[in-house]
C-alpha cells in the first residue's frame, strides 16, 4: 500500500479503506450497498495472491492498523476509478487504481491463512478499573493497551481461539498470549470435574470416583481430537524444577524429558504444590475444597500430562506445550480481557503481552476461556459420553464450565493478586462481510 508497490498492492489497501469505512459508517444503501459488494467481491479475489509472501505478512498485518488510522472515505472517479489519501504507520498513503478488471469470484474458504484478518477488525477499546489497589494507575493501562479508537501504536493481533492454545495466567510471560488461570490444563480440570458432577450415580447420592486410568484416557483422547496446529498448553518454572532437584539431590533437571534413571522418582513428586510453578494449579492442588474439586483429580491430571509428555513413542507427545518460566512474580494489576459480540461467531480473541516496557500483569481472556469450555463440553457431552450409558446435554454443561470457570477464575485472582488494582479491557471488533460472497 505504498506508492512504490506493486499495483495489485496498492490497490487492495484501497479496497481495504474503502470496505472498513463503509463498514464503520454503515452505509449500506443505494448505490452505496451496490458498491460495498462490488468491493468486497474485489477484494477476496486479491487476497489469495498474497498468501505465503513477504507482501502477504505485511499486509495482513495492516488490516487492522487501516481500519483504525483512515482519513477519510475514497472517492470514486468519473472513469470508474477510486483514488483517496489514508494514513497508516504514520504515513499519507494516496491510492489510486481500477480494479475490475482484476476481479474474480473466489469463496471465503479459498482464503487459507488469511482468513481470519479478513473476518474482523478491531475498532476500538475501552479501559475500566473495576477494583482500586496499589500498582498500576488507570492512566498507565489506557497508556499501555489503548483507550477509544485504537491508534498504530496499540495494535493487537487478533487469533482465532481454535487455532491457539491457551496459556497460563502468568506475569512473566514475555510473548503474546490468549490467557486462563492454569492454561489449557487447567480448563481440561475443571471440564472433567464438572462432566463428573453431571453424571448420574446409583442411588443419586455419591459422585463417581475419578481414576488416574480415566484422567489418562480423558487426555489422550481429548489431544487426538485437536485441531492439527493446535497445542494444548501447561506451566511450571525453575523454582518448581530447583525445588525437585533439592528433593532428590541431584542437578541439571530437564523437566520436560528426565534422564530414565530418575523418571520414576521425578514423577512421584510431580503432584506436590511446591513442585508446581503453576499458581493456579498449585492453589488446586493444596485447596481442592476452595474450587469444589475432586482433591485427587488435579494430581492425576499433572500426572497424565507428564506422562504423554515423556512418552518418546507417543505420536501426541507433539501436541503438548510445557513452558518453564524463569524470574520471581512482580504483578502491577490484574487485567481481564474481552471482546464484543458483534464478531464472535469468527471466535477471534487479542494476543497481548503479560510483560512488556517493563510492565508485568495477569492477564484473563474470559471470552476466549468461554470457547474453549465450549469445545471441552461438547467433546465430553459426545466424544466420551458415546462410550458410556449415561448421557449429559452438551449445552448444560457447557453453562456449567462457565460458572465453574468464573468461580474459579474469582478465587485464584483473590489470592495471586491480592491488593493489585483490577481492570476490564474491553476491544470492540467488527465484522468485515465477505463470508456470504460467492
Amino acid at each position: 500500500a505504498a506508492a512504490s508497490a506493486p499495483r495489485t498492492v496498492r490497490c487492495v489497501g484501497a479496497l481495504i479503506a474503502e470496505l472498513l469505512l463503509l463498514q464503520q459508517k454503515k452505509h449500506f444503501i443505494g448505490r452505496q450497498r451496490a458498491k460495498f459488494g462490488e468491493m468486497a467481491r474485489v477484494f477476496v479475489a486479491l487476497v489469495p495472491a498474497f498468501a505465503g509472501t513477504e507482501a502477504g505478512v505485511d499486509f495482513s498485518n495492516a488490516v487492522v492498523a487501516v481500519s483504525s488510522a483512515m482519513a477519510h472515505s475514497l472517492k470514486e472517479t468519473t472513469t470508474g476509478t477510486y483514488e483517496g489519501d489514508m494514513f497508516m504507520g504514520g504515513s499519507r498513503l494516496h491510492a489510486s487504481c481500477s480494479c475490475k478488471e482484476d476481479t474474480q469470484a473466489i469463496p471465503t474458504k479459498s482464503l487459507g491463512p488469511m482468513a481470519a484478518a479478513a473476518q474482523c477488525f478491531v475498532e476500538k477499546v475501552k479501559v475500566r478499573q473495576d477494583h482500586r489497589g496499589s500498582g498500576m494507575a488507570l492512566a498507565e493501562v489506557s497508556a499501555l493497551f489503548g483507550d477509544g479508537a485504537l491508534t498504530p501504536a496499540h495494535e493487537v493481533s487478533l487469533v482465532k481461539v481454535q487455532d491457539v492454545p491457551l496459556s497460563c495466567l502468568d506475569d512473566r510471560m514475555q510473548e503474546g498470549v490468549v490467557a486462563t488461570p492454569g492454561g489449557d490444563l487447567g480448563e481440561f480440570i475443571l471440564a472433567i470435574d464438572s462432566y463428573n458432577d453431571m453424571l448420574p450415580v446409583a442411588g443419586g447420592t455419591a459422585v463417581r470416583a475419578i481414576t488416574q486410568e480415566m484422567v489418562d484416557s480423558y487426555l489422550q483422547r481429548y489431544l487426538k481430537s485437536l485441531p492439527s496446529n493446535r497445542k494444548f498448553q501447561a506451566c511450571t518454572d525453575d523454582s518448581a524444577v530447583q525445588h525437585i532437584q533439592q528433593q532428590l539431590q541431584i542437578e541439571g533437571l530437564n523437566i520436560a524429558d528426565p534422564a530414565a534413571s530418575i523418571r520414576d522418582d521425578v514423577f512421584k513428586l510431580l503432584s506436590e504444590p511446591e513442585n508446581v510453578g503453576d499458581l493456579h494449579l498449585k492453589l488446586l492442588l493444596r485447596n481442592p475444597d476452595w474450587y469444589h474439586l475432586d482433591p485427587h483429580l488435579t494430581g492425576h491430571a499433572i500426572r497424565a500430562f507428564y506422562r504423554v509428555l515423556w512418552d518418546q513413542s507417543s505420536p501426541l507427545r507433539g501436541k503438548l506445550d510445557l513452558k518453564v518460566l524463569t524470574g520471581d512474580h512482580n504483578p502491577a494489576a490484574f487485567v481481564e480481557v474481552s471482546t464484543s459480540q458483534k464478531c464472535d461467531k469468527a471466535g477471534m480473541a487479542p494476543k497481548l503481552i503479560p510483560r512488556s516496557k517493563g510492565k508485568s500483569l495477569f492477564l484473563s481472556h474470559l471470552d476466549a476461556a468461554s470457547m474453549r469450555r465450549t469445545e471441552l463440553a461438547n467433546f465430553f457431552a459426545t466424544k466420551v459420553g458415546a462410550m458410556l450409558p449415561e448421557k449429559v446435554n452438551a449445552d448444560q454443561l457447557q453453562h456449567r464450565l462457565d460458572r465453574h470457570g468464573w468461580q474459579a477464575l474469582e478465587v485464584t485472582g483473590s489470592r495471586v493478586a491480592k491488593g493489585l488494582p483490577f481492570y476490564s479491557l474491553a476491544y470492540v471488533l467488527l465484522p468485515v462481510v465477505v463470508a456470504s460472497l460467492q
